[in-house]
């Protein structure tokens, strides 16, 4: 019984392998898909950082020069995502006004903003057009394997700031009094408004690898699944500036992206609250039909 378990098994081997090479295809398109991890890499000094799902889709082309091995290239877009959540998040910063909460004319006041968030979060995504250039290698039994450079294309994106309240005051020392319930001035309570805000991104590549399995779906055409993993060799943003994450403008609220923003640091002075290196990576599953001749 054992025996012809083996030998069916060894046929059963045999005819996948004479399947998967059977097709003598030099050429190969394809359509694929992905899905998994696809985030936006940096450092935090404050919050919680958390790498997001992604996703990708693209089409290939892919030049057999033998039976194990083919070059290829391509093109797709992919989807890289990540947040910063905070439980709260407080900063206390001097500030200006020409529009003073009192009758004082028109000169402007030096006073202290300070503003509280509960439960604030920033969602960061970035929309790439990536060109891949790849190398491929094939085993006999349908095994293959992937490892190339792309190109990463940015084509938009930005930060979606939100938050539970927002509570902002102002302490004016010439009056030694503090404001808080002053809205037309900036000073009140405030509630989610979802504020989305674009941010400019860098041409970048990155290196990734793939591993995975391929059958023979008909004569010409072929199903792969695989797991695929990157890494981006670039900086994907510039930061230049850095200021409060709530700006104080005569009365008017305007939000800093958290990679742009920074905190007090106890001391009399600012500190950025992200690092200044971001970068892409992703890992997950791979889903690509294709066809030959």
């Amino acid at each position: 019984m054992k025996r012809r378990l083996a030998t069916a098994a060894a046929i059963l081997l045999t005819s996948i392998a004479a399947t998967v090479y059977g097709r003598g295809m030099d050429n190969e398109i394809s359509f694929e898909i992905t899905g998994g991890l696809s985030s936006i890499c940096y450092s935090t000094v404050s919050g919680d950082y958390k790498p997001m799902a992604g996703t990708s889709a693209g089409i290939n082309y892919l030049h057999r020069f033998n039976r194990n091995w083919g070059l290829g290239t391509g093109v797709g877009f992919r989807l890289y995502q990540s947040r910063l959540n905070f439980g709260t998040y407080s900063d206390t910063y001097t500030a200006t006004t020409t529009v003073p909460p009192v009758a004082t004319g028109s000169d402007i006041n030096s006073f202290r903003f300070s503003y509280t968030y509960t439960e604030l979060q920033d969602k960061q995504q970035a929309f790439y057009l990536s060109i891949p250039v790849f190398a491929q290698y094939e085993h006999e039994c349908g095994f293959y394997a992937r490892l190339g450079a792309q190109l990463n294309i940015p084509m938009g994106g930005g930060s979606e700031v939100s938050f539970e309240l927002l509570k902002t005051s102002g302490y004016f020392p010439y009056e030694n009094r503090t404001y808080t319930n002053l809205p037309s001035h900036g000073f009140g309570s405030y509630y989610d408004d979802g504020t989305d805000e674009s941010m400019t991104y860098l041409v970048n590549g990155s290196l990734y690898a793939e591993i995975g399995w391929n059958w023979d779906w008909d004569e010409r055409f072929v199903l792969y699944l695989g797991l695929n993993g990157e890494y981006g060799a670039g900086k994907i943003y510039n930061r230049e500036t850095t200021s409060p994450q709530l700006i104080y403008n005569n009365g008017d609220l305007a939000y800093t992206p958290i990679w742009n923003a920074d905190i007090t640091d106890g001391n009399g002075g600012r500190k950025a609250i992200t690092g200044d290196k971001y970068n892409n990576y992703a890992f997950g599953i791979v889903l690509r039909y294709s066809f030959g001749w």
